[in-house]
């Protein structure tokens, strides 16, 4: 198997350990914490360290090149992807073996996808984006790179989905609708028409209520 090391010891990295622990491919050695406290931890058997030196130089020295990025925030894993990326590290896609997968399904690189999850027929997805658990991309949808697709969340079919979006839990995208960069829906919303301006959007209806 493939060592590989997780950067992130929040929430979300506990998700993705277990899910890598679960893999016939990967083996991971490590968490690095970006915020480590020094104190003692672990996660699911998994040593947890800080940055010793900076973080390029301390992954060469472990020896390892292909890295995987618990990070739910889309601007800060969109940032670690893009700097590992310039040092030559790898960023495998990742899918649960309980998600299922249609027909020519494209990915670029980094996402990771979870378990239940389902990936309809020809749906084609950029880099570095999270798809949790239970959620539904239905059939020729697009998803662009750095977003987050909350849990048990669906996503109608040929839908389209630009950068940066967080998706709460349970929210509902109706069929052909379009959604811009840099938009959050809240958990449960119901987004019946297209979404154009930045910001952040709750309801049923989804109405926007911060513009970003």
């Amino acid at each position: 198997m493939k060592p590989c090391v997780v950067i992130g010891a929040g929430g979300h990295s506990r998700s993705l350990c277990s899910l890598l622990k679960g893999s016939k491919e990967y083996n991971p050695l490590m968490v690095i914490d970006l915020n480590f406290s020094r104190k003692d931890e672990s996660i699911l058997g998994l040593n947890v360290r800080g940055i010793k030196k900076n973080l390029s130089q301390d992954l060469k020295e472990i020896g390892v090149k292909d890295i995987f990025l618990a990070i739910g925030d889309n601007k800060r894993r969109e940032k670690l992807f893009l700097e590992l990326k310039n040092h030559d590290f790898l960023f495998p896609n990742l899918v649960a073996g309980t998600a299922v997968e249609k027909e020519d399904v494209e990915y670029g690189e980094g996402n990771i996808v979870f378990d239940k999850a389902y990936i309809g027929p020809l749906v084609k997805m950029g880099d570095n984006n999270i798809i949790n658990t239970a959620s539904i991309i239905e059939h020729e949808c697009a998803i662009g790179s750095h977003c987050n697709i909350g849990p048990v969340s669906v996503i109608s079919g040929r839908s389209k989905m630009r950068d940066h979006i967080f998706v709460g839990a349970s929210v509902t995208i109706i069929d052909q609708v379009f959604i811009n960069s840099s938009v959050t829906l809240g958990a449960g919303a119901v987004v019946v028409k297209d979404i154009k301006k930045p910001g952040t959007y709750i309801g049923v209806p989804a109405r926007i209520i911060k513009e970003g």
